[in-house]
């Protein structure tokens, strides 16, 4: 194996991973002519076109982010993702606002089943009877 930042060694082939891409030395070839053929070839910029080298670039930007630009993208995400029931409810005023948003979201944070749902005495509908399992449906041990 051998590369451009890399000394030439030997590699186990299951650790490898193959390309399309290629150079073609002669065998025994020194250092200097391998970069040569390899300038030549362009080998990194078709490795940076291909899905895995956008994929690689693009998870060196993200892991490069300051804590502003990972909100921003948050925030941005946020935006654009529909929410999962089809859209939101139209969100009531008044003394009772808490109430009827817990009603018709099923929990304290929404639709999405990660809080517990309300109880039926506070106008919630009744959760049904599963032996053995948790208000979330999970199996008690």
């Amino acid at each position: 194996m051998d590369g451009p930042k890399q000394t030439r060694r030997q590699y186990n082939l299951k650790r490898l991973s193959l390309t399309d891409l290629s150079v073609t030395i002669e065998r025994g070839a020194k250092k200097t002519a391998f970069l040569k053929a390899w300038e030549e070839a362009s080998v990194d910029s078709k490795f940076a076109a291909s899905a895995w080298g956008k994929k690689l670039a693009a998870r060196a930007k993200k892991a490069n982010l300051n804590d502003l630009e990972r909100h921003a993208i948050l925030v941005k995400r946020i935006k654009v993702r529909p929410h999962p029931t089809g859209g939101l409810p139209a969100a009531p005023a008044g003394p009772r606002a808490r109430e009827s948003r817990l009603r018709a979201g099923g929990g304290l944070r929404g639709s999405r089943g990660r809080c517990r749902p309300l109880p039926a005495a506070a106008g919630g509908a009744p959760a049904p009877a599963r032996p053995g399992r948790g208000w979330n449906g999970t199996r008690r041990r």
